[in-house]
């Protein structure tokens, strides 16, 4: 189960169920008779709230399954106990949520952070339990354990043993790359991160554990807040491990000053081609390079590479979009459409035909960005009624 919480959007969007009521008139006998008619009674129905999840609201069945589950988290909590029993209700909590695959991931992550804000509530997340959480061996309750440090008032933060706790997670390579990161960023905000300063080096270094180091990598270059800022990240792109070099790479074309005369230019974008052609690395972090590849698409090498980028073998699905995962192709046209090129516009004309290849749910958004690229404005983007966007 992913533990990286989003927090439902309950939106009171003034939903009302009516009761239908005939309309009663008086006939004419009774007219004449002085008599009026009863006027009708309208009971009034209770509001309904809506229960809306990352743009989605939730509506028969899901609506039941998350409202249950609301009920089961707040009556388990509600029992308290030892340290032992308080996590063991946490895991079970957790594991019955993960067991409901009726519910799309997003919407089971909101219900994961109903458990941690219901938790923080009630008292049963104190420093001994989030201990015993860290300690666990779980990820997912190591997530839960590090995801209650964030969230509380710093009472964990500020207790040694669980600051000890952090740190030994940190330091233990057979422990999970989320795990370890989210430690890193966690003293990023909490500080001070001069304690963690060599995990975080080391790791950026680490090959053996790839996500570990990209989270150290992005972690180190958006610490950078020296007077000198861009010359630090030149040196990490310069002599950093690989992951500090994509990163620092990805900072300079995004945040930095960086024009196509700069010596650095074209490593730094060489470096970015690299990464979002290898059909090995995640998706995530390939949709990144693209983005920082789009935003001087009329340079070379980088409109070179976003047309390769345009060729079937070089798809793939899974970058990050602002509310849910999109195909590469939606940032590739993203990044073309700014080139006042005929040419350009002519071979985004002949994409329109080739998107039938790609399935429902990941073509539709690829459709609408290239509508909007090629004139045909569409303002909103309309989701197919039965399109889980929160497909993982």
């Amino acid at each position: 189960m992913s533990t990286n919480y989003f927090s439902p959007h309950r939106l009171a969007l003034g939903a009302f169920v009516f009761l239908a009521c005939a309309a009663v008139t008086a006939s004419p006998t009774s007219a004449l008779k002085g008599d009026t008619a009863p006027a009708p009674q309208v009971e009034s129905a209770p509001e309904i709230e809506e229960i809306c999840i990352n743009f989605v609201c939730l509506e028969g069945t899901d609506r039941a399954l998350y409202l249950a589950m609301q009920e089961r988290i707040d009556s388990d909590l509600a029992r308290g106990g030892s340290v032992e029993e308080r996590m063991a209700t946490i895991a079970e909590l957790l594991a019955a949520i993960d067991d409901l695959d009726e519910l799309t991931p997003v919407v089971r992550d909101a219900l994961g952070h109903d458990v941690l804000e219901q938790a923080n509530e009630t008292g049963v997340l104190d420093p001994p339990v989030v201990v015993a959480l860290l300690r666990s061996g779980d990820e997912d309750l190591e997530l839960f354990g590090i995801d209650a440090v964030w969230s509380d008032d710093k009472t964990a933060w500020n207790d040694r043993a669980v600051r000890g706790e952090l740190l030994a997670l940190l330091r233990d390579p057979e422990r999970s790359e989320w795990s370890r990161g989210n430690v890193l960023w966690l003293f990023r905000y909490r500080g001070p991160f001069s304690e963690v300063l060599d995990d975080a080096l080391a790791a950026a270094g680490d090959s053996g554990a790839p996500i570990l180091a990209h989270l150290a990598a992005k972690i180190l270059v958006d610490r950078a807040d020296s007077e000198d800022r861009e010359g630090w990240i030149r040196k990490a792109f310069l002599s950093g491990s690989p992951a500090l070099r994509r990163e620092a790479a990805w900072c300079l074309m995004t945040r930095g000053t960086m024009e196509p005369a700069d010596a650095l230019f074209v490593p730094a974008v060489r470096t970015m081609a690299d990464l979002a052609l290898d059909p090995e690395a995640p998706p995530e972090q390939r949709g990144e390079a693209i983005e920082a590849i789009g935003r001087d698409p009329a340079a070379e090498p980088n409109r070179s590479i976003l047309l390769e980028l345009l060729e079937p073998q070089n798809w793939f699905y899974g970058a990050t979009g602002a509310h849910f995962p999109i195909h590469s192709l939606a940032l590739v046209v993203e990044g073309l459409e700014q080139v006042e090129d005929p040419a350009i516009r002519q071979r985004l004309s002949t994409l329109q035909g080739e998107l039938r290849a790609l399935p429902s749910g990941q073509r539709e958004y690829v459709e609408w960005v290239l509508d909007n690229a090629l004139g045909n404005k569409r303002e909103i983007f309309h989701a197919p009624v039965d399109w889980d966007l929160e497909q993982r």
